[in-house]
C-alpha cells in the first residue's frame, strides 16, 4: 500500500461517515430545541418539567408536583403546543388508528395515526389528543408506539 491509497481510502471513508455524522448533530440540536421550548412553555404556567421525551418532530414533558402536561409538536401546520391540567381528566387511553391493505392475498396493516388521548370528567368537556404519530406529517413510525405507551402509563399513575 502506497501513501496514496491509504489517503484515498481516509478520504473515501470521510465521505461515507460525514452525511451520518451530520445528521446526528442536526437531530442533537432538533431535540435540544424542542426541549428548551417546551421548558419555556411550562415556566409561563409556572411549571418544571420533571420528566420530558422528544421523537422526530414533537416533545412532551410532565410536571409531576403540579400534575401538568406539556406537549409541543411542529408539523406541517407550524409549531402547536398543549398545556393539559391532569386534574381535568379522569383517564388516558392510545389511539392507534389503522387499516390492513391486501395485495395478492399478503395483508399488510398500514399505521395512520397514533395518539394519547384524555378523558375528561366533566363529560361536557371535549377529550382532547396529543398526536405522537400521523401519516400525513410523516412516513414511517419509528419510536412513537414505544412512547405513547410509556406516557399513556406515566400520565395515569399521575391521574390517580
Amino acid at each position: 500500500m502506497d501513501l496514496t491509497s491509504i489517503i484515498m481510502g481516509v478520504a473515501l471513508l470521510a465521505l461515507f461517515a460525514l452525511p451520518f455524522i451530520l445528521i446526528g448533530r442536526a437531530s442533537k440540536k432538533n431535540k435540544k430545541q424542542l426541549i428548551d421550548k417546551l421548558s419555556k412553555l411550562a415556566e409561563k404556567y409556572g411549571s418544571v418539567i420533571k420528566e420530558s421525551d422528544h421523537c422526530n418532530d414533537f416533545a412532551i414533558g410532565i410536571d409531576t408536583k403540579e400534575t401538568i402536561l406539556f406537549y409541543l409538536k411542529n408539523g406541517n401546520e407550524g409549531e402547536k403546543s398543549q398545556v393539559v391540567k391532569l386534574s381535568d381528566f379522569k383517564a388516558t387511553r392510545i389511539v392507534n388508528l389503522s387499516k390492513t391493505l391486501g395485495d395478492n392475498g399478503a395483508k399488510t396493516t398500514v399505521t395512520s395515526k397514533l395518539a394519547l388521548a384524555f378523558v375528561p370528567v366533566n363529560k361536557d368537556k371535549p377529550e382532547i389528543q396529543l398526536d405522537f404519530y400521523n401519516s400525513e406529517d410523516k412516513n414511517q413510525v419509528t419510536s412513537e408506539l414505544e412512547l405513547l405507551s410509556k406516557w399513556n402509563q406515566l400520565v395515569n399513575l399521575n391521574l390517580k
